[in-house]
């Protein structure tokens, strides 16, 4: 269980490599920013999202 405040997430392993990339070229700590990177900078682009769409607007800018 993740501590107070926090949630855990499973990731394929597509997922986690396009993290890594994130992590690495934007100078993200960890995967959690890195997430919380490519999140912002999609919300930022678009004004409404369904949970899907996001998933794969993030996969395919991470490609």
């Amino acid at each position: 269980m993740p501590p107070d405040g926090y949630t855990s997430l499973t990731l394929s392993d597509d997922v986690v490599e396009k993290l890594a990339r994130i992590v690495a070229e934007t100078d993200c700590d960890s995967y959690a920013e890195a997430v919380n990177y490519a999140v912002n900078e999609t919300l930022a682009r678009e004004d409404q999202l369904e949970a899907a769409d996001l998933v794969d607007m993030l996969a395919d800018r991470v490609e």
